[in-house]
């Protein structure tokens, strides 16, 4: 596959190139370093703990649809809020 690119700049493409490939290589020789991750500021219960269970939860629930007869595609939804 040739790449057409700017006259003069055919240097810079091969060179780019080269060192992209040289990473790719060298990333799949050499492992990864150890990684850990972070907690960002969540409390999470330790392992084995045991959780209580939260309260009911009740969310907003749509008890109708009111369509109007002059305009069919306009309609109200009638909504039970939640908590």
């Amino acid at each position: 596959m040739r790449v057409s690119c700017i006259p003069g700049k055919q240097g810079l493409l091969k060179a780019v190139s080269r060192i992209v490939a040289a990473v790719f290589a060298v990333s799949s020789v050499v492992p990864p370093g150890p990684v850990m991750a972070q907690t960002a500021g969540i409390s999470l219960p330790a392992p084995r703990q045991m959780l209580s269970a939260t309260g009911a939860y009740r969310p907003a629930v749509i008890k109708g649809l009111m369509v109007h007869p002059e305009n069919p595609l306009e309609f109200d939804f009638i909504i039970e809020t939640g908590e």
